[in-house]
């Protein structure tokens, strides 16, 4: 994780190697305290990478199922 700050903002940047082979699954959660003294915590929603699917795409009548 990277940081850069300036006179008025601090900007956070994340980076994640792509998986030679399988996939990576990651989220980011950050916690601030309040002026309260409380603790407010942010995370991200899941993310995958590489966003691919190891099967190829269904097309035509072979993407039906069956009912038994």
């Amino acid at each position: 994780m990277t940081k850069n700050e300036t006179a008025t903002t601090i900007t956070y940047r994340a980076t994640f190697p792509m998986p030679v082979t399988g996939w990576l699954a990651f989220f980011i959660q950050l916690n601030f305290l309040t002026v309260e003294n409380n603790i407010l915590e942010i995370t991200t929603e899941a993310n995958i990478i590489p966003e691919t699917y190891p099967f190829k795409d269904c097309t035509l009548e072979g993407c039906y199922g069956t009912l038994v």
